[in-house]
């Protein structure tokens, strides 16, 4: 049976219970490597006589990044979903949808893939030039000061930490450096944040043709994707805790929704995309 056109937040409330059962699968998940790693000593963990191995931690880490790689099947479907409600043609069952699309689920997994490579990479890029800052200001300080560096060979970070923490300019300047940080994360993942729909609007794209079209096509439209997904997902939120009751916010607070929105820009900038070449 299909779902109205103005019953959205149904279909929220439908959608972010998928989301969260797979969410709590990865979570019993995490918690039996935890309970297997401190291989039952858990009231000793709890009063600090146990410390977790770097295993445990790495695997975690592996077990996150798997997962969110699995979701993207979930995630397909979630906005096909909501872009059918839209039309009035919405069913549960289109939330997975991309499972009886063997060719089109490979390629989704591995541009999601590639995609968490490429925010991975540069974060980790950025976090370490924030650490290069820090220490060069440290080394510069020093060396201004007419000490000999050589004498925190031994304890070099931990000097970086205590010299940088030893003022309040400085510790200011460390929130500042690590909000840019901040910035930057949040900035390369709105840059991405359309992979997704790109990929929707045009299956037969290639996996990195589709990241390049999805910065392409929300080039300048930055500020304004952010404030309608903030505003859409405050939405979302209210309408999951009043299980779906927030009809007549829908013409205000959902008009459109968010993947209908980036739907538009995704195939706007396919079209100009390959329109230039």
């Amino acid at each position: 049976m299909a779902t109205p056109k103005n019953s959205i937040s149904s279909a929220v409330v439908k959608a972010i219970s998928v989301a969260l059962v797979f969410f709590l699968s990865i979570v019993l998940i995490i918690a039996a490597l935890f309970i297997f790693s401190i291989e039952g000593d858990f009231v000793a963990f709890i009063k600090g006589k146990v410390s977790l191995s770097v295993s445990f931690y790495v695997t975690t880490l592996v077990v996150l990044f798997i997962s969110s790689i699995l979701f993207t099947p979930f995630s397909f479907g979630i906005t096909n979903y909501f872009l059918k409600c839209r039309a009035g043609e919405g069913k549960f069952s289109q939330i997975f949808y991309l499972f009886k699309m063997p060719g089109r689920l490979f390629k989704a997994i591995c541009m999601a893939t590639v995609k968490k490579i490429f925010s991975y990479i540069y974060n980790i890029l950025i976090v370490i030039s924030a650490l290069i800052t820090e220490c060069g200001i440290f080394v510069v300080s020093i060396l201004l000061a007419g000490e000999n560096i050589f004498e925190y060979e031994h304890n070099f970070f931990e000097s970086v930490v205590d010299f940088m923490s030893q003022s309040k300019f400085f510790i200011a300047l460390t929130i500042i450096l690590w909000v840019l940080v901040l910035l930057g994360y949040f900035y390369f993942k709105v840059k991405l944040i359309l992979c997704k729909y790109v990929l929707i609007a045009n299956p037969k794209v290639g996996i990195f043709e589709t990241i390049r079209i999805a910065r392409y096509a929300i080039s300048g439209l930055e500020l304004k994707t952010v404030a309608y997904y903030l505003r859409y997902i405050s939405f979302c939120i209210f309408a999951f805790l009043t299980l779906g009751l927030v009809g007549a916010l829908e013409g205000t607070k959902a008009k459109g929704g968010f993947a209908s929105y980036a739907m538009h820009i995704a195939t706007k900038g396919v079209n100009s995309y390959f329109d230039r070449l």
